[in-house]
């Protein structure tokens, strides 16, 4: 029967196998215990969806579709729980109406351990206006990222029924160190990790969280990139994002385990051989013209974001 032959479409994508294929494109959901039940089963279809769609290509847009549904429905779910109606205000008329996501969102975010989460909404809310109003029909299939936005609504959700006091205090921790970081904003580093010393001259970013007694930090490293010019040439994108189990950030640099339990360490650059190194490698930028690189920096951190997410989906949840 044609419906049980794999579709030949996935070889695009080098897939040659149902093993493969699941491995590479298919998002089971992981929840915590006070994720309430509906979203729970509901994403279990979700993951159906996208195991079928080896069968056939479009599946997996029908797949992108639900998970939306249930991001909205997690959302609504959230709203009421915290008193929030859903309906508007009588209108001159005496209408009254279900209002737009937009504006439960806003409501949501108004509630201080939830206001974090904004800038993730409104990916959602972006991501959603763009599948659910399409001007013609199209089939997104892989390039779609079903996969990486499955996993950035599982986050969400997860995060969205967490207590109160767990999201605050995760929101003031990663604060906190963000701020310590900019000490090494510009700078002259050396990172020891996986047995390899890589040249750092900033730490861009940093992502706390925690999960019941796990600490998760994933840190965004500016890197000595040899090939920068190749890249941003060939519009390719290489950041560095490492994820810690533990850190502890000291005057000059910081130490930590990742999350094989090996060591990580960052500190500072005393040897005179490389400084021709960095200075190589800011000289590279400034040849390059304003709007390649610019181009360049967007689309790492595009990457990185997604990146975040992955980590998290990996290693946060059960």
């Amino acid at each position: 029967m044609k419906w049980y032959k794999p579709d030949e479409r996935w070889e695009i994508w080098d897939i040659t196998s149902k093993e493969q294929f699941t491995e590479k494109f298919v998002v089971m959901g992981k929840f915590h215990n006070q994720v309430p039940k509906d979203i729970v089963d509901a994403f279990e279809t979700v993951t159906y969806l996208m195991a079928h769609a080896y069968f056939y290509y479009p599946i997996y847009d029908e797949a992108m579709n639900k998970a939306l549904l249930i991001m909205e429905m997690a959302i609504k779910l959230k709203a009421k729980k915290l008193n929030i109606d859903l309906k508007t205000l009588p209108n001159k008329k005496g209408g009254v109406y279900d209002k737009k996501l937009f504006q439960i969102i806003e409501e949501v975010c108004e509630y201080s351990h939830l206001s974090f989460l904004k800038p993730e909404f409104l990916r959602v809310k972006k991501i959603r206006n763009s599948r659910m109003h399409p001007k013609k029909h199209t089939i997104m299939g892989a390039m779609g990222f079903t996969n990486g936005n499955a996993m950035l609504f599982i986050n969400m959700i997860n995060k969205l029924f967490l207590q109160k006091k767990t999201l605050l205090s995760i929101a003031e921790k990663e604060q906190e160190l963000r701020n310590q970081i900019q000490r090494f904003r510009d700078g002259k580093f050396i990172l020891h990790f996986k047995n390899k010393s890589i040249l750092v001259w900033k730490i861009h970013d940093i992502k706390y969280f925690k999960n019941q007694e796990h600490d998760f930090y994933c840190i965004y490293i500016g890197y000595v990139n040899t090939q920068l010019e190749n890249e941003v040439k060939n519009h390719q994108t290489n950041p560095l994002v490492i994820i810690l189990t533990e850190f502890h950030i000291y005057d000059e640099g910081f130490k930590g385990l990742d999350i094989k339990g090996e060591q990580v360490e960052l500190y500072k650059n005393r040897d005179i051989r490389n400084v021709i190194h960095f200075e190589n490698y800011h000289n590279t930028k400034k040849k390059l013209s304003f709007n390649d690189l610019s181009f360049h920096l967007r689309e790492s951190e595009s990457w990185v974001l997604w990146r975040y997410e992955e980590l998290m989906y990996e290693n946060c949840w059960e």
